[in-house]
């Protein structure tokens, strides 16, 4: 009878913990467009255009709702364009990518200017086939940007993302003094806050 009360207790606790945490979190949707390129990996390397969108969830870590924690989800296609003078090819790396990010609005008014800044973790689950390469599966890296609120509800941003590893293992066109062939993308996006 005692586990039994003690069970409950807990249960209880938790519950009531996880509805006040979860209370104030704003759930929304975000498309983007990348501007994307894979830092030395090929002679010719050019960036190139993709898209990408997901779910966002915004939780304020203050009374005022001026500083927050945004966590998304995120589908991305990063990658290359090789081109010469005889062929051009576009490249495809697919990722399912997660940014945890402080987020900052410059003042407590609807509508406002905000900084984003924090990691971004990145699992490939898709590309096109070039060379037969081998490309790593995991991503890590760092974004920021700056963006626009409207009444805090619909927020246009633009993000520059720099990856820290390497996204292949091929390295025949690196120099030996470059360690890394990481992605490295310029994105514009807008969201929707429900």
């Amino acid at each position: 009878m005692k586990n039994l009360v003690v069970l409950l207790i807990a249960i209880f606790g938790f519950s009531t913990v996880q509805a006040q945490f979860f209370d104030d979190v704003r759930i929304g949707a975000k498309l983007n467009g990348n501007y994307s390129k894979i830092n030395q990996i090929h002679g010719n390397s050019k960036s190139k255009f993709g898209f990408g969108g997901g779910a966002v969830f915004m939780k304020p870590i203050d009374n005022s709702f001026e500083y927050n924690v945004q966590v998304e989800l995120l589908f991305n296609q990063y990658g290359e364009k090789n081109e010469t003078a005889s062929f051009s090819e576009k490249f495809n790396l697919n990722y399912l990518s997660l940014p945890i990010l402080f987020k900052a609005y410059f003042s407590e008014q609807e509508t406002e200017v905000f900084g984003l800044i924090g990691p971004q973790l990145g699992y490939l689950i898709g590309k096109s086939e070039f060379k037969n390469e081998n490309y790593n599966k995991f991503d890590f890296g760092l974004t920021g940007g700056i963006g626009l609120s409207l009444n805090r509800n619909i927020e246009g941003d633009i993000r520059i993302y720099y990856g820290l590893l390497d996204s292949s293992e091929w390295k025949e066109h690196i120099k030996a003094e470059d360690k890394v062939n990481n992605n490295f993308a310029v994105s514009l996006g807008v969201t929707y806050l429900f």
